[in-house]
């Protein structure tokens, strides 16, 4: 009888946490849409992450410390970043 009542206390408190936590969720602060679908246009139109990418990795290659290929793409990022944006 004891674990039964064990049981139903252990489900009891699962219960009202589980929906205490989706009430928290629901208190969020709303979304702006507008912004998001903004985000996500710049992100599948005009995103250069692949171009990016494969630049530093086909011409410039792994970059340890201290190394050439690491002060080269220093010098690309400072480049870049200068005119990119």
């Amino acid at each position: 009888m004891r674990q039964i009542l064990k049981l139903a206390t252990a489900a009891a408190l699962v219960t009202f946490g589980i929906s205490g936590g989706i009430m928290a969720q629901s208190r969020q602060e709303p979304v702006d849409l507008g912004i998001v679908s903004k985000i996500r246009d710049e992100e599948f139109n005009h995103s250069k992450v692949m171009e990016t990418a494969r630049y530093l990795a086909d011409n410039i290659g792994a970059r340890l410390t201290r190394s050439l290929p690491l002060k080269q793409v220093n010098i690309w990022t400072k480049r870049c970043s200068s005119h990119c944006t």
